[in-house]
């Protein structure tokens, strides 16, 4: 199953699942997506983070002071499907598989598609929708108020990319 990148960020929605496939293009809003996974598993239970370079069917994680591993896995190419269901049933942990989009990486995105245990999270530039959604959830969290003109001029001239679009509007919340 797919899930927008952003919604997942403002909204603290999707965190039920066990595999994350976070992909794209957009390194800032893929570390963000990861961040934002981190964060909100940390802060429901205890969690000890793990980063991977590879996994296979044989990895096991043995923890005696959290209740799970959140594993970070960086190289994506030796996942099989039969990795994920032996993943799936051995253990409680969480798994964020992220990895740059590559006509490799897309053979691997249709192994997770298939499985109700896990989203997809493509990270790519803001349209210019994206950006009225990120900018207004902004506008909200610090109780900001705009006038119409300048929230378009804010869309059109500040950066498609998530982590600079959110450095700028930082800096201009801090005009206040």
């Amino acid at each position: 199953m797919r899930i927008d990148p952003l919604s997942l960020i403002t909204g603290n929605k999707g965190y039920n699942k066990k595999f994350y496939f976070i992909t794209g293009n957009e390194k800032t809003l893929m570390e963000m997506v990861c961040d934002n996974i981190i964060e909100n598993f940390s802060k429901n239970s205890s969690i000890k983070i793990n980063k991977i370079k590879e996994l296979d069917s044989n990895y096991t994680s043995v923890e005696l002071f959290h209740d799970r591993c959140l594993n970070i896995v960086s190289d994506v190419s030796g996942i099989t499907k039969s990795d994920l269901e032996s993943l799936s049933e051995n253990n409680s942990d969480i798994y964020v598989f992220i990895k740059e989009n590559s006509p490799k990486t897309n053979l691997k995105k249709k192994l997770f598609l298939e499985r109700g245990d896990s989203y997809i999270i493509d990270c790519y530039e803001m349209t210019r929708e994206q950006k009225g959604f990120v900018l207004k959830d902004f506008i909200n969290k610090f109780g900001l108020s705009l006038d119409k003109s300048l929230y378009w001029v804010l869309i059109e001239r500040l950066e498609n990319k998530y982590g600079l679009f959110i450095n700028e509007l930082n800096k201009i919340s801090k005009l206040k």
